[in-house]
């Protein structure tokens, strides 16, 4: 499926596919260093269970503050839709 869309993109322009690219890799960087700092701070302080739950709630609250403008803009799209 990934194939199917790089292709897509690259056929389109190969500067198209560089910039969806790109973009995923930072916003994957982002996100993972979000979740490092939630679940990896909270494991300092807690252990096992109580960890993971704290980490998720932390990690849940960051992401719904956050929300990107891109995830704004297509929750925007979709709700225009209905």
């Amino acid at each position: 499926m990934r194939l199917v869309l790089a292709v897509l993109l690259a056929t389109l322009s190969r500067e198209t596919l560089v910039l969806a690219a790109g973009g995923l890799a930072t916003l994957t960087a982002l996100v993972g260093a979000v979740a490092a700092a939630a679940f990896g701070l909270v494991a300092l302080a807690l252990d096992g269970v109580p960890a993971a739950a704290v980490g998720l709630a932390v990690y849940a609250a960051v992401l719904l503050l956050w929300r990107p403008a891109g995830l704004r803009d297509a929750w925007s799209y979709v709700r225009a839709l209905s």
